[in-house]
């Protein structure tokens, strides 16, 4: 090396006990090396001038990447010094990872020589050396075996280091990114805005993206984009920054998000179709009962209309008997209009929305339209209502559905029992939290054999005809939907009670 005033600051370095000093050519064999690394490497010095420090002091597997950043160096694409972990293998092939600092230097020719040295820091100084050794495998060790790509990057944005999650996310090898800037790993409408970030840090010292998560988009070898969190760490040593970003591949876990939503979204419609095809069944098993009420009211407006054809034409027609005539038709229009109200509220296919509603008013119209059922003239039914009526936000005609099921259920047990009286009674309460409706009947009660089975999809004591055996299955679904449960209760002997909870809405205020 003919550089004199480089040959002073090497010859200084060298009088120190603990550097490890190498000084490269741009073909990478060694002009100077210091006597500490020398006899580390178990060489003479003057057998080791000459030589390609690569081929001959570092071990197979590290060489490239090494190698990679040394001729980054001399092309001017890596920063003017630099950091590296690297790994030196000895005559009998001991291997030793030390911190290296790299930095060219030029000679009068101008030529490009570069000079690597390894120093303890201070407070390093006096730890045994081949403890010292360990730490740095150690801490080697654990950047390539995260899962997370690590990469460190100097202030111009070229990368310094890279790990093996690194290689594995990105498709690079390491030595294809040492020296790179680090906008090589980023879809070109993120590049420039990169660039930015680093001089804004620079000029203002604002720190918007470090320590922060955030997500961004990254770019792979073959050009496809990999999604990522990334979290970039500032690193100070002696006034020396740096950056250090941790980046974890996310693409797997929001695919696997994507399709959990639209599988949630798929069994959604799946239960609201699967509801709505219990609708229909309990629309069909009343549809007798519901032709006799309709009939009632329609022969009774085809009567009172005749009358009332029949006073118009008569010499002296009756005014006040009219308007009586009248009333009683429009009466029993409400009632058929009431009965198709409720048939079509059942079976509507998109009232899936909620809204407020009132659970004594529900259950009362609900009432009215079980009534209209098939044998519900041989069972008496009451309501034994709360006179606490907080509201409720529900699906309308999906808790009208449960509460039929219900009673359904109860109707058909009594069918079926030797009762004399039969009865089912509706009731409903509240407390502070939840409003719950009961469906009790006095009937011969449910076996604990049906009870540990009832609410199974497909489980019915009923004729294959009368019933899909999913009326439970389905109405503890739609309970369960809306934050309640639906459950029987055990502590019930006098025949059989369901009940269902439903959250009350918090009061809103004025």
């Amino acid at each position: 090396m003919e550089n004199s005033d480089a040959q002073v600051s090497i010859s200084a370095i060298e009088e120190l006990p603990g550097p490890l000093v190498v000084v490269l050519n741009e073909d990478g064999c060694i002009e100077q090396i210091n006597s500490s690394l020398s006899t580390l490497l178990e060489y003479q010095p003057h057998e080791l001038m000459g030589e390609n420090w690569f081929a001959l002091c570092l071990p197979p597997e590290g060489r490239a990447a090494d190698e990679a950043m040394f001729r980054q160096m001399l092309t001017g694409r890596a920063s003017s010094a630099t950091s590296r972990v690297s790994r030196i293998q000895s005559r009998s092939g001991r291997q030793y990872n030390f911190a290296w600092h790299i930095e060219p230097i030029f000679n009068k020719d101008q030529r490009t020589d570069t000079i690597l040295t390894s120093q303890y820091t201070t407070g390093q100084r006096s730890m045994d050396h081949e403890t010292l050794l360990q730490s740095l495998a150690q801490k080697q060790a654990v950047l390539d075996n995260a899962v997370e790509a690590i990469i460190n990057i100097d202030t111009n944005g070229l990368i310094t280091d890279v790990n093996k999650a690194t290689e594995k996310i990105f498709g690079y090898a390491s030595e294809e990114l040492l020296g790179e800037n680090i906008r090589r790993l980023m879809p070109k409408s993120d590049r420039s805005r990169h660039d930015g970030y680093i001089k804004r840090f620079l000029e203002t010292g604002e720190k918007r993206i470090i320590g922060t998560v955030r997500e961004v988009t990254g770019l792979t070898k073959t050009g496809s984009e990999v999604l990522c969190e990334l979290r970039v760490t500032e690193i100070n040593v002696n006034g020396k920054l740096s950056f250090t970003g941790v980046i974890r591949d996310i693409t797997n876990i929001r695919a696997a998000e994507v399709k959990l939503r639209n599988e949630t979204a798929e069994l959604m419609l799946t239960r609201e179709r699967l509801a709505h095809m219990d609708r229909l069944h309990i629309a069909t098993e009343m549809s007798t009962g519901l032709a006799h009420e309709l009939n009632q009211p329609l022969s009774a407006i085809a009567m009172y209309t005749q009358a009332s054809k029949q006073q118009l034409e008569s010499d002296a027609p009756d005014t006040q008997l009219l308007l009586d005539t009248l009333s009683r038709i429009d009466a029993q229009t409400q009632r058929a209009g009431n009965i198709i109200r409720g048939l079509h509220g059942l079976i509507n296919k998109h009232t899936t929305e909620r809204r407020p509603v009132d659970i004594n008013v529900l259950i009362t119209s609900t009432v009215e339209l079980a009534k209209t059922g098939h044998n519900m003239r041989q069972i008496d039914i009451a309501c034994s209502l709360s006179s606490a009526r907080p509201t409720i936000s529900v699906v309308y005609s999906q808790i009208q559905q449960v509460l039929l099921n219900l009673i359904n259920n109860a109707r058909d047990a009594l069918i079926d029992s030797k009762t004399v009286d039969k009865r089912i009674v509706i009731g409903s309460s509240a407390d502070a939290i939840k409003l719950t409706v009961t469906v009790s009947d006095n009937g011969d009660g449910v076996s604990s054999h049906r009870a540990r089975k009832i609410f199974e999809p497909f489980y019915s004591t009923k004729d294959p005809h009368q019933g899909m055996g999913m009326g439970l299955a389905i109405s503890r679904s739609l309970i369960g939907l809306h934050g309640g449960v639906l459950e029987l209760n055990p502590q019930y002997t006098s025949g059989a009670e369901f009940f269902f909870t439903l959250p009350i809405n918090p009061p809103t205020g004025d």
